[in-house]
């Protein structure tokens, strides 16, 4: 699909530089935006717990921590707080 080009090509970069582990690059550009139809489709689920904007924070942050590279990974709070 053209539209995930840059995605696409970012991640790719992202996996040459080794800031990403190997991986199905258009698999996770897929899962990507999945996830920013998700609110859309299952706000009145997600809503109960977390804002909008903790869901656009929250959710690329947990799928992209298993794709960082674990030498460029830092400590950090919840992927998903409310």
């Amino acid at each position: 699909m053209e539209s995930l080009r840059p995605l696409v090509e970012a991640i790719q970069e992202a996996v040459r530089s080794g800031a990403f582990v190997e991986l199905d690059v258009e698999l996770l550009a897929y899962d990507l935006v999945l996830l920013a139809h998700g609110w859309a489709l299952k706000s009145w689920y997600f809503e109960r717990r977390h804002t909008f904007d903790s869901y656009v924070r929250g959710q690329p942050r947990l799928v992209l921590a298993a794709a960082v590279a674990p030498e460029r990974r830092r400590a950090r709070g919840p992927a998903l707080s409310p």
